[in-house]
């Protein structure tokens, strides 16, 4: 009986590849179905102004819908609407040593509209206001 000699085995290392595949496919899964940050709570086109700074630090926000609807948004005043939302805009101000409340409101927005807003920012114990704005486009 002839036996035949043993040779070396090459060693072979596992694909890696399928498992990468698999990584970036669920990377961007998620990237695409979460939310980075919460929307609006309703369709806001703001006004077009020349000149402003870019606003991008957190700051409790009260927003004004075309047709006078107030809701306040930006962390724990999310959600809050009407008469609530001057009540979570005062909550979120508390003890702040500059207290800001940043006004989002429609381009289309009555000025008396935006007058009570202010007035219930005022209110509610800011000492700035922004009104947020788009830069005109030339």
């Amino acid at each position: 009986m002839r036996f035949r000699s043993p040779t070396a085995r090459r060693v072979q290392r596992e694909n890696t590849v399928p498992l990468i595949n698999i990584v970036f496919l669920l990377l961007i899964f998620f990237l695409l179905t979460s939310v980075l940050a919460p929307g609006d709570p309703f369709a806001i086109t703001p006004p077009e102004a020349e000149t402003g700074a870019a606003a991008d630090d957190p700051v409790p926000t009260l927003y004004l819908a075309a047709d006078g609807r107030l809701s306040a948004g930006s962390g724990s005043t999310a959600g809050a609407t009407g008469g609530a939302a001057g009540t979570a805009i005062a909550a979120a101000v508390a003890g702040a040593a500059e207290p800001t409340v940043r006004i989002k409101a429609d381009a289309a927005a009555r000025a008396g509209d935006l007058r009570r807003a202010i007035a219930i920012a005022r209110g509610a114990g800011a000492a700035h206001i922004e009104v947020v704005t788009e830069r005109r486009r030339q």
